[in-house]
C-alpha cells in the first residue's frame, strides 16, 4: 500500500486533474445545446472546484462518486472504472450526516502507492468540492489521515461504494 519511490502533493494533483475533468464535462455538456461546438466552446467557463475545507460541508445538490482502480489512472486522465450521480435527498443528508461526523484533521501523513480511488464531489449552485478515500481511507481536509479511524469514516466508505457498484 506505501512506496518511498516518489512523493507527490495529491491535493494538487486532484485540484488539477478534478478542474481539467470538470471544464471537459462543462465543454461538452454544454456542446449538447442547438449551437454549433465552435460556438458554445467560446463561452464556457470553468466550475470552481477545490478540495473540501471542512467536512462540516453543507447539503449539496448533488454527489458524483468516481472510482479508480489505481491512482495513477486518475492522474492519467485515464476515466473511472465505474462512475455514480447522486441526487435523492435523503441519501445525500445520510452522506452529509456521516461526513459532518469526521474530523477535519487526522494524526499521520502517508505517502500512497497505486492503491484505489474513490473520489467524492459535492456539486453546489455556484462550485464543487471534492474528498477522496484512497483504499478505504478518507483524506481529511488537512490533508492527513487517521491513524485510529472513526467508525463513520468505514460507513461512509461502504455506503460509497454501494452505490458506485450498484
Amino acid at each position: 500500500m506505501y512506496t518511498k519511490r516518489f512523493y507527490f502533493n495529491p491535493v494538487i494533483l486532484s485540484v488539477i486533474t478534478a478542474a481539467a475533468l470538470l471544464y471537459g464535462c462543462n465543454r461538452s455538456s454544454q456542446n449538447s445545446n442547438s449551437e454549433s461546438p465552435s460556438e458554445s466552446s467560446e463561452n464556457v467557463k470553468p466550475a470552481t472546484m477545490k478540495y473540501i475545507e471542512t467536512f462540516q460541508a453543507e447539503v449539496c445538490e448533488k454527489i458524483i462518486l468516481e472510482y479508480y482502480n489505481k491512482l495513477s489512472d486518475e492522474g492519467d486522465n485515464i476515466a473511472p472504472q465505474k462512475q455514480a450521480t447522486i441526487t435523492d435527498a435523503d441519501t445525500i443528508k445520510k452522506i452529509t450526516t456521516l461526513l459532518h461526523a469526521l474530523p477535519d484533521q487526522g494524526d499521520m501523513m502517508v505517502k500512497m502507492g497505486n492503491v484505489s480511488v474513490l473520489k467524492v464531489t459535492l456539486i453546489y449552485n455556484d462550485q464543487a468540492v471534492f474528498f477522496k478515500y484512497y483504499e478505504n481511507s478518507v483524506q481529511t481536509p488537512a490533508t492527513s489521515f487517521y491513524a485510529k479511524p472513526p467508525r463513520e469514516e468505514k460507513l461512509l466508505y461502504e455506503m460509497l461504494m454501494a452505490i458506485v457498484n450498484s
